[in-house]
C-alpha cells in the first residue's frame, strides 16, 4: 500500500485523498512509539563552505525534540511544543524563544510528530517520486504556503520508510544557494527513559536568555530544561532494540 501511495507524484486533485490514508497508515505505525533515540549526521552547505556535525537526537511524546550535537562543538537543540531552546557550551548561553500557537512550528519537528492537520495549515504537502530509494519509501516535501514570510526554510523533504516510516533523511533549503541535509540512523525505540533522555541539565554559570533578555545566570547544581518531563519517568513497554530504516 505505501509504495503505491509514493511511486509518483501527485496532481492536486489527488493531493487531500492520498495525504489522508497516508497519515491515517503513519499515525497507526507510531502509536506504540513513546520516545525514539537515534545518531544523526548534519551538513550544512552554502557557496562559502560546507560544515558536518554529528549527534544524537531524541523524540519523546508529547511533541518533544531534542538535538545533542557532540562534534565538533557541543550543543543542544530543543523543540518542546511551543518553545525553542538553543544551548551553546562555547558562549556558555542558553537562548529559549516563544513560538506562539503557531502551526508553521510543525515542521520544526522534522517528521517525529504526527499532528497532520497543523502540518497542513502552514504548508503545501506535496509527495515526490522515491525513485532510487529503495523500496517501501515515502517523500514527503513541504512548503510554506503564500504569503508565509517568516518561514524556517524555503522547502523540506522528509524522506521515510522501515516498519514505522522513520526518517532517515531530511532536507531543508534554506534559501537558493544553501541547505542543511540531516542523515538519521541507529534507531532504538521505547529505551528505557531517563531524564537525560528527555531534558539536558543546563551547566552552573550558564547565562539563560530568555525571547532576547538575559533573565538568569544558573546557580550551583545546573539546572534541567524543559523543567516537566513530557511524560513520567518510568520504564514503557520495549520495541526492537535498534532499528535502522537505511
Amino acid at each position: 500500500m505505501l509504495a503505491a501511495l509514493v511511486l509518483i507524484v501527485l496532481s492536486p486533485s489527488q493531493t487531500d485523498e492520498r495525504f489522508e490514508e497516508f497519515f491515517a497508515e503513519f499515525v497507526e505505525k507510531r502509536q506504540a512509539i513513546r520516545l525514539l533515540e537515534a545518531e544523526f549526521r548534519q551538513t550544512t552547505k552554502n557557496p562559502e563552505e560546507t560544515n558536518v556535525s554529528r549527534g544524537t537526537l531524541y523524540y519523546a511524546k508529547p511533541r518533544r525534540l531534542m538535538l545533542r550535537y557532540i562534534d565538533p562543538d557541543e550543543m543542544v537543540y530543543i523543540v518542546d511544543g511551543e518553545m525553542i531552546y538553543t544551548y551553546v557550551a562555547e558562549i556558555e548561553q542558553l537562548e529559549r524563544h516563544d513560538l506562539q500557537d503557531d502551526p508553521a512550528t510543525e515542521a520544526l519537528f522534522l517528521g517525529f510528530d504526527d499532528d497532520a492537520k497543523r502540518l497542513r495549515e502552514a504548508y503545501a504537502v506535496v509527495f515526490l517520486d522515491a525513485k532510487g530509494e529503495g523500496d517501501d519509501v515515502a517523500v514527503l516535501e513541504l512548503t510554506p504556503k503564500a504569503g508565509d514570510e517568516e518561514s524556517f526554510f524555503q522547502s523540506v523533504r522528509i524522506y521515510m520508510r522501515g516498519e514505522r516510516l522513520l526518517p532517515y533523511r531530511i532536507r531543508l533549503k534554506t534559501d537558493a544557494e544553501s541547505e542543511v541535509v540531516i542523515e538519521v540512523a541507529d534507531y532504538r525505540v521505547n529505551a528505557p527513559i531517563d531524564q537525560s533522555k528527555t531534558q539536558f541539565l543546563v551547566p552552573e554559570g550558564t547565562l539563560i536568555v530568555d525571547n532576547g533578555a538575559p533573565i538568569e545566570t544558573v546557580g550551583r547544581g545546573g539546572k534541567w530544561i524543559p523543567e516537566t518531563a513530557p511524560l513520567a519517568q518510568t520504564p514503557t513497554v520495549q520495541g526492537p532494540g535498534q532499528e535502522n530504516p537505511k
